[in-house]
């Protein structure tokens, strides 16, 4: 989906040399429109047809067939007398899937455009692949709203869990955090916890399941029996651009009588073997992942440093790069990750709007800025969120005088905290600046300076007592305090 690697592979395959887009290596919306030119050489019945095909493999009879549906086609005619270029033009069905995966990979979404030369029978002279990315609606407040799981229980065994995860929405790249709660009353022997990320695609009653992410910490062998176990853990989110964004997809056209439909999610799987190596308790969470991208710092040529940009044609110019980048020219949510002190905000979100009327951007969210700042922008668009920093260490948003928290709970801007754990301060792992390594980029923030580590550091000692009490890490109880 959008993937760089994948487009090469499909243009090596395919002549489409009389097939010109107006928009190439462009990532499609649904009801978006596809336009360009072709150049016929035949004099015979001739028209452009848009496909989109998809392949996945199922069960039959203890055997495994392979299925292809072609569920979206539309076809533009072409003069037939015509020899020289022809313009063609489709507008895309609203509710059409995502592009996902290669051919050689079920399933598989692709779209093409081919050139169809019409004799004694339908032949398909030049073909094009193109890319659809739909949007994800997503409701704003959600983007931070804690998402809590449980209690569920097993029977057999007698025990329980309850699972609480920081936010139930996430983007690629995202870290997942993730607490868990397992009460063992009867004691039983708890052999290992397995939790990691998985991708479900869900194609009629075929399930295809691929894990993408295991647990940064080592949760495998807890052998325990305790009667309580409290645990936090991490999972990375890949940031590839050939996942597909969490996505459902019915279709049925009554002229025909294929019909499929198409599921992808994504879930952290917990597997908690209880007694013995063989018995498995599997609870499955679903989260909803969506792509998101960041601008404003430009780099010097030689790396050395740094300049903070947000006028109009920068913000253009530098989506461009940035998406072809990532092989892509749609992300949900595109960030500024610094506020240009010499371009009003309004220039930058104006630009930022246009990118969002153009169909490239679904949200737009701010980061390091002041409550003014952000009505301001609002005023020119819709801001879905506002990323800052948000601990122990930093309430300022909470303050009167800055009031960044209240705007964004009047306009419902949804806050996302980066270094939740003050860069890892907030653990309790650290006693001094002396434990980080020379090359440390920490080094360089006053935080960790010789002078101000040690008054920072009374702060994670209170909160390390407090979280003591409570049979916890001073991490965990940080996250929690941002969580509630």
């Amino acid at each position: 989906m959008g993937n760089r690697q994948q487009k090469q592979q499909h243009r090596s395959h395919v002549r489409y040399h009389q097939i010109e887009l107006d928009h190439p290596d462009t990532i499609y919306l649904p009801n978006g429109i596809v336009s360009g030119t072709v150049l016929t050489t035949k004099k015979c019945k001739s028209f452009i047809l848009l496909t989109g095909i998809i392949r996945f493999q199922k069960h039959k009879q203890k055997q495994i067939e392979n299925c292809e549906i072609i569920f979206f086609s539309s076809k533009f005619s072409l003069i037939s007398s015509c020899t020289t270029k022809q313009n063609f033009r489709f507008h895309l069905n609203e509710h059409l899937p995502p592009s996902f995966n290669n051919l050689n990979i079920f399933p598989n979404i692709s779209y093409s455009i081919n050139l169809v030369y019409k004799k004694s029978k339908e032949k398909i002279y030049s073909s094009i692949p193109i890319y659809i990315y739909p949007y994800i609606q997503i409701d704003q407040p959600s983007l931070l709203t804690p998402l809590f799981f449980g209690s569920i229980d097993n029977q057999y065994y007698k025990t329980n869990i309850k699972i609480k995860i920081n936010r139930s929405v996430f983007k690629f790249g995202d870290v997942i955090q993730i607490f868990y709660e397992l009460q063992n009353p009867s004691e039983e022997y708890i052999q290992k916890i397995d939790i990691s990320l998985g991708i479900y695609y869900l194609v009629e009653s075929n399930i295809y399941q691929e894990d993408i992410s295991d647990s940064i910490e080592n949760t495998n062998y807890i052998l325990s029996k305790h009667k309580l176990i409290r645990h936090h853990t991490l999972l990375n989110i890949p940031n590839k651009t050939f996942l597909p964004a969490t996505f459902k997809y019915k279709y049925d056209e009554k002229d025909n009588h294929s019909f499929f439909n198409l599921s992808i999610d994504y879930k952290i799987q917990f597997k908690i073997y209880l007694g013995n190596p063989e018995d498995l308790w599997q609870i499955d969470v679903p989260i909803i992942i969506f792509l998101a991208t960041k601008f404003a710092v430009s780099e010097s040529p030689d790396g050395e440093s740094s300049t903070t940009r947000g006028d109009a044609p920068y913000v253009c110019e530098v989506s461009n790069r940035s998406f072809k980048r990532l092989g892509l020219d749609y992300v949900d949510l595109y960030y500024i990750h610094r506020i240009d002190k010499n371009a009003p905000i309004e220039e930058t979100v104006g630009a930022m709007k246009e990118l969002v009327d153009a169909g490239k951007v679904k949200y737009i969210g701010l980061s390091e800025c002041f409550s003014d700042t952000l009505r301001r922008a609002y005023a020119v668009h819709p801001i879905a969120c506002v990323q800052i920093e948000y601990t122990p260490f930093s309430l300022d948003i909470e303050r009167d005088e800055i009031g960044l928290l209240k705007i964004c709970r009047e306009l419902g801007v949804a806050i996302v905290c980066y270094s939740p754990l003050g860069r890892g301060m907030l653990t309790g792992q650290y006693k001094s600046p002396d434990d980080f390594e020379d090359n440390d980029y920490r080094r360089t923030f006053p935080r960790f300076s010789k002078e101000s580590f040690p008054k920072n550091l009374q702060l994670v000692d209170q909160l390390a007592a407090i979280a003591k009490k409570k049979g916890s890490t001073p991490g965990q109880l940080t996250s929690v305090w941002i969580l509630a």
